[in-house]
């Protein structure tokens, strides 16, 4: 799979691929005017998906100098055929932040089998070319410690796909699985794209919990950062 991937990269690119850096001012910038917001956001990006049927997009965000996390139900998940993903070329489209889309790159994914699992709810994509790992201001820093009921919590997402959001209000955390499986149920009212988004402590800027679904009654479900880092080589903790 990783050898096809190689192999299209030379014809194939994603949407907004370019090397220049993100625009983010005044009213064409998608983000609040909040210089913490905003230098979180350099950590978080477009999961973009090319599949033999068309694109599919969802979020992700920057855990360690190669490492993207985001959901299994964004790769492979259902693009999954006899325990094989069906995904062409995958990738992280960073700094989508300016709504016109200028200053947007992609950064090229595999999916990385050795970590994860489809009852964890989390994929973890490694870069192509781990010679060209991520800037270290984009690596998000992981909390050891899960959230408690009541947290606040914000979150960074693409939702439908769109240039990334900043999402705060009347979001927090609601419950946690006390069952040892660190599921994080909040209130945070996320719609379709924004599975994958890091949930973080609007203070802090700690990643609290990685979102995975939102049920029909408005329900999120998330699993705890403090899991994610129990999964990530030593090597790459943050």
């Amino acid at each position: 799979m990783r050898l096809l991937t190689l192999a299209l990269l030379a014809g194939l690119a994603l949407p907004f691929a370019s090397s220049a850096r993100a625009a983010c001012d005044g009213a064409n910038c998608s983000l609040p005017e909040d210089d913490k917001v905003r230098a979180l956001a350099r950590g978080v990006g477009r999961i973009d998906i090319l599949l033999r049927e068309g694109a599919g997009y969802c979020s992700g965000f920057i855990v360690a100098p190669t490492i993207v996390a985001t959901s299994w139900q964004c790769v492979p998940g259902k693009m999954q055929l006899d325990g094989y993903p069906t995904a062409l070329i995958s990738g992280i489209l960073l700094d989508y932040t300016a709504k016109d889309g200028d200053g947007a790159e992609t950064r090229y994914l595999y999916f990385d089998p050795r970590m994860g699992s489809e009852g964890f709810g989390v994929s973890f994509l490694q870069l192509i070319d781990p010679k060209t790992a991520f800037e270290e201001d984009r690596v998000l820093t992981l909390s050891e410690q899960d959230p408690a009921p009541g947290q606040p919590l914000a979150a960074l997402v693409h939702e439908k796909g769109g240039a990334m959001t900043y999402v705060s209000d009347a979001c927090a955390v609601t419950a946690i699985d006390g069952t040892g499986s660190d599921l994080v149920v909040h209130k945070c009212g996320l719609g379709d794209g924004a599975v994958g988004a890091p949930l973080l402590d609007p203070d802090s800027g700690e990643v609290l919990a990685i979102h995975l679904s939102t049920g029909k009654d408005g329900v999120g479900r998330a699993r705890s950062a403090a899991a994610l880092l129990r999964l990530l080589p030593p090597s790459e903790d943050k």
